[in-house]
């Protein structure tokens, strides 16, 4: 398990040295709300996203800074038009629980973005595809809240570009 963990992030350590325009954003899913930084070309949109789950906490009665999560997208973008952009690529989401689990979930995503010429800021939308079977689970957690926010297959967000 150390061996792919380590190339992936050796990968996309790699990928962030790429010249390109770094952004920030926040996205919202059904559970958690999501902070993330990233790097953005014509071609490669990659970033890194720390989610904290506040609905789903509200739903569920639990502290929303017992499970942060964190997910590494690279993705590789095609113009449909010249607002529209299509970006498909791996995601790798982990989640925790201090001293309890950690949870690591690859998968597939696409992302549908609306990104003007000239404009710095970026609508998207992403879905994911995160087979349960790939799923990595170590340790027992005490709340379902990390695994379901690791498997969240839907965002909706906004980004600005510098």
């Amino acid at each position: 398990m150390k061996k792919p963990v380590a190339v992936v992030l050796v990968s996309v350590f790699l990928l962030f040295c790429l010249p390109a325009a770094p952004y920030v954003g926040i996205s919202q899913g059904p559970l958690s709300t999501s902070v993330e930084v990233g790097f953005l070309t014509r071609s490669i949109d990659q970033n890194l996203v720390v989610s904290l789950p506040l609905l789903g906490a509200l739903d569920s009665g639990d502290d929303w800074y017992r499970y942060p999560g964190l997910s590494m997208n690279i993705l590789y973008k095609g113009r449909l038009g010249s607002v529209v952009a299509v970006g498909v690529g791996p995601t790798l989401r982990m989640g925790w629980e201090y001293g309890e689990a950690i949870s690591f979930q690859p998968g597939f995503a696409l992302q549908l973005s609306l990104e003007a010429a000239g404009m710095m800021d970026i609508l998207f939308c992403e879905l994911a595809y995160i087979p349960k079977g790939w799923k990595l689970l170590q340790g027992t957690p005490s709340s379902a809240l990390m695994e379901k926010s690791t498997g969240q297959f839907i965002r909706f967000g906004y980004r600005h570009a510098f």
